[in-house]
């Protein structure tokens, strides 16, 4: 057997489920030659795993959830500051008359007590220890940098998760009555820290549902003499620009699992990055000299062919992670996909051929001209294709 995939048609009738084994996997080799493997020893089936990574329990997904006795609440200062001093004394000296006074960094308030007897106390905010991990140096005031509070961070992944940006966390402080420059100069760094931990977080969880997606099934023992577990997914793309021009200037094409219906691996493309496009700008306007290098950052442009073309490329590199994988051993074996005809011609071939050649393949119509790209109609992709 081969290591090659199939592609199915989704207008076809979906194939069979794959027959989970009750008691452990089955390697199955070209000699036909069986060996039965305990799921409880390798490693693949540990049951160990990240606890953000779990799943939550059926019996509690339908519960409805109450608020934490310990959470935030928005309160107006002069409420809170004429119950304090009207109701309370300082433990000290029993005197009421202190001073209160707040300190707001982004969103994050904390109050300071200080009374004639110097009794002083403070309320402070959820810290992180950012700076602490990030710093190389020590500064003034370190505790009191915008990135440094829970709720600043908080404010900038819902804003991300709302689609918005900075502006939108602009308008949420406004009518918070804070000021809406309370993340200048703060907000894209944050944004670019955030961004490192959120693709750590999508790369564990998607080799999760990919190890999930490989439990029972019959490893095969492949032309590299590797054993890998086959899957089956489904594929499709999608771009973030709401039209059919195709000219997105970002995309991303997500493998979804047949069996477990998650995700188990993507890819993203982007034509444009933002800080190099600033940097392009300020040469050609003579702000800076041309041979300036552009700031260290981590640049998204990974893509300079057409739109359209994510679709394709994004295909194979998914297959080609799958297969190339150091931790799980599993390759694509069936696809299902539309239409798209330059998709399926550039999936119809051996890995070996991909990882051998320099460039991708031109791909063959079902003539085996290389001319041109096989035919859109169903007829020319109909049931199940061996590779």
């Amino acid at each position: 057997m081969d290591s090659s995939c199939k592609l199915v048609d989704e207008s076809d009738e979906d194939s069979k489920d794959e027959s989970l084994a009750s008691e452990g996997s089955r390697i199955t080799s070209t000699e036909e030659t069986s060996i039965v493997l305990d799921v409880t020893s390798t490693s693949r089936r540990s049951s160990s795993c990240d606890i953000a990574l779990e799943e939550t329990p059926p019996e509690k997904r339908s519960t409805r959830r109450k608020p934490p006795d310990d959470c935030h609440v928005i309160i107006r200062w002069s409420e809170l500051s004429n119950l304090i001093k009207k109701n309370m004394f300082c433990s000290g000296c029993g005197n009421t008359n202190f001073e209160l006074t707040r300190r707001t960094i982004g969103i994050a308030t904390e109050i300071n007590f200080s009374c004639k007897c110097r009794k002083s106390y403070t309320a402070y905010a959820d810290r992180t220890n950012y700076m602490e991990e990030k710093s190389d140096h020590d500064f003034i005031r370190r505790e009191r940098r915008v990135d440094n509070y829970v709720l600043n961070w908080r404010l900038l992944m819902a804003t991300q998760l709302l689609g918005e940006s900075q502006v939108g966390g602009s308008i949420i402080r406004l009518f918070l009555d804070l000021t809406r420059e309370a993340f200048r100069n703060a907000w894209a760094p944050m944004e670019g820290a955030l961004g490192v931990e959120q693709r750590k977080i999508g790369k564990e969880v998607v080799d999760t549902n990919l190890n999930q997606e490989t439990m029972g099934k019959e490893a095969v023992l492949c032309e590299d003499g590797k054993l890998r577990y086959p899957v089956h997914v489904s594929y499709d793309t999608g771009w973030q620009k709401s039209s059919k021009t195709y000219d997105s200037l970002s995309g991303h094409g997500l493998m979804i699992g047949s069996q477990t219906k998650r995700v188990v691996c993507f890819q993203n493309y982007s034509k444009t990055c933002g800080k190099c496009e600033i940097h392009s700008k300020r040469i050609a306007t003579n702000k800076i000299p041309a041979d300036s290098p552009v700031k260290e950052h981590h640049c998204p442009q990974n893509h300079d062919g057409s739109s359209k073309g994510m679709e394709t490329k994004a295909a194979l590199e998914c297959i080609h992670k799958c297969w190339s994988h150091e931790e799980i051993s599993a390759f694509i074996e069936v696809v299902c996909i539309d239409d798209d005809a330059t998709t399926k011609a550039y999936l119809c071939h051996c890995f070996f051929d991909l990882l051998d050649a320099k460039g991708l393949p031109r791909p063959t119509n079902l003539k085996g001209n290389q001319n041109q790209v096989p035919g859109t109609t169903r007829a020319n992709f109909s049931g199940t294709t061996q590779l």
